[in-house]
């Protein structure tokens, strides 16, 4: 199985899944990979998947289609097993000083009913995921996220 990042974050979109192993899906995928470049993305080619990466990719997908559906502006972003979220109508943090520019209280409220809710998230509004998350453990904590994003004020 192979994955194909393409990290346009602007538009919310994360990868391209290519399920075969065949000389003609390799050609694909590289031709994929290729046409990220021309397009200006910034393409990772994952040829096996490493645990939780895949699940990190979705789940960052997941809470963003969440946000949107719950109709709150939020900026997920983050490195390897950390999810970062945000409360802004920016599409992408590029320093420090944008992060200021967030909005504190929303994040604020947003935790502490997460945590109320049992779910434990650092107070920055991190999020981390491990190899050892399940896809039950994930899709409970995002199902707990939607229901506070639609009762948590806009």
């Amino acid at each position: 199985m192979y994955l194909l990042v393409l990290n346009d974050y602007a538009n919310g979109y994360e990868g391209i899944w290519i399920r075969d192993k065949s000389w003609a899906i390799d050609g694909l995928a590289n031709w994929v990979y290729e046409l990220a470049y021309l397009w200006g993305k910034e393409p990772t080619f994952l040829q096996k998947d490493i645990r939780g990466f895949v699940t990190n990719r979705l789940m960052y997908a997941v809470y963003r289609e969440i946000a949107q559906a719950t109709g709150h502006q939020i900026l997920v972003s983050g490195i390897g097993p950390v999810v970062h979220t945000g409360f802004t109508d920016m599409e992408r943090a590029v320093d420090f000083r944008d992060v200021l520019r967030f909005d504190k209280g929303k994040l604020k409220s947003f935790m502490a009913a997460l945590h109320d809710k049992g779910l434990r998230v650092i107070g920055r509004g991190l999020w981390y995921i491990s190899a050892v998350h399940t896809e039950a453990e994930i899709d409970q904590a995002l199902g707990l996220a939607k229901e506070v994003l639609i009762h948590q004020e806009k």
